[in-house]
């Protein structure tokens, strides 16, 4: 898909709280790394944009 900055790619939640994943660059989505209901540590590559 194609997205532009501050689109929102997703959902986190952490602790029973909702946190958007906004992009941070206009680009294409390539990879989507995770998936409902991975647990994810700080850090981890969610998405590859180009």
């Amino acid at each position: 898909d194609t997205v532009k900055a501050r689109d929102n790619l997703g959902t986190m939640e952490a602790m029973k709280m909702e946190q958007p994943i906004p992009c941070p660059k206009d680009g294409v989505v390539k990879d989507v790394l995770v998936s409902v209901g991975d647990k994810v540590k700080s850090g981890t590559v969610l998405f590859t944009i180009e």
